[in-house]
């Protein structure tokens, strides 16, 4: 008995970051495609702070205010829990607000439209474009 295993190869293509990454061979759509991957980016960052506050909250409300055994570890009082949402939880679903509200799609809509008028950024875009924001695809950049 003759037996043949045979096997397929598969290559996968990552897309890396531009190393070198030169603005001048940069067209305005590899621009625009930039500006998206970085509004959409906060914009999930923000979701997901403010989501994670609170639930984050919620549980904390609910462990608060279960009758739970003294000694368990999860038993704190309502002053406790005032505290952590004051110290932990409000900040950080005060920033993921703030994201939200800075990078909505208005916004991105009307630095593009200004963009293709001016060939202009707002300073604080400019400097918010890496070249992961232009290396990826729409939607798939990482915030950094």
């Amino acid at each position: 008995m003759l037996t043949i295993t045979a096997s397929a190869q598969t290559t996968t293509v990552v897309a890396e970051p531009i190393a070198d990454l030169n603005h001048n061979q940069l067209t305005a759509d590899d621009t625009v495609r930039a500006i998206h991957n970085l509004f959409k980016s906060r914009r999930s960052g923000g979701i997901i702070l403010t989501g994670s506050a609170i639930a984050g909250n919620l549980l904390a409300a609910y462990a608060a205010t279960e009758s739970q055994d003294e000694n368990s570890f999860l038993a704190f009082s309502f002053g406790n829990h005032a505290l952590m949402f004051g110290t932990i939880a409000a900040p950080l679903a005060a920033v993921g607000i703030r994201k939200i509200i800075s990078y909505r799609g208005g916004r991105e809509r009307r630095v593009i439209h200004d963009f293709r008028t001016t060939r202009k950024l707002p300073y604080k875009i400019q400097r918010r474009l890496t070249p992961a924001f232009f290396a990826q695809p729409a939607g798939k950049a990482k915030s950094g």
